[in-house]
């Protein structure tokens, strides 16, 4: 199991405990949404250039975003046949906004980190085929499993 967190600018260096909290939320929706997997997930904190132009390149909208999540595989919660006899699963690549965590934490009145770790337990739903544009009950669905994972997280980091 890994997570490589590319951060250039060591935006997340003053987070204590980042990995294993990245780690506890990716564990955690695994188990729950499609059994535990040996995986590989990368997470790349960029700027909003750099958002802008992924955004505008594979999505054809020309603007900056919070977080994109490329998934390798379509939809993990419904076809596991796929990886059943992959020994490592990769998973795909999560991109974060860092000028957005920052804009974003200061609108809801949360914390940096608290704003990275909802937007990328966000984009990792994505990338287990959690899509909250195609319906409202995927939408409600999706909101649930990342109320469910921020309370995981909330609970660790409080005991």
């Amino acid at each position: 199991m890994k997570i490589e967190i590319n951060d250039i600018y060591n935006h997340l260096d003053s987070f204590d405990k980042i990995e294993e909290i990245l780690q506890l939320i990716v564990d955690t929706a695994l188990k729950t949404y499609v059994d535990q997997i040996n995986y590989t997930v990368s997470v790349e904190v960029i700027d909003s250039i750099s958002m802008q132009a992924l955004n505008k390149e594979h999505r054809n909208i020309d603007k900056d975003t919070d977080v994109l999540s490329f998934p390798i595989f379509e939809n993990l919660r419904a076809d596991k046949s796929e990886i059943e006899f992959l020994p490592i699963v990769e998973l795909g690549d999560i991109f974060i906004s860092w000028d957005k965590v920052l804009k974003q934490a200061q609108e809801f009145k949360v914390s940096n980190f608290d704003e990275f770790i909802h937007l990328f337990i966000h984009g990792f739903l994505h990338l287990l085929g959690f899509d909250h544009e195609i319906s409202k009950e995927e939408e409600d669905l999706m909101k649930k499993c990342e109320e469910m994972l921020l309370s995981v997280v909330s609970r660790h980091l409080s005991a």
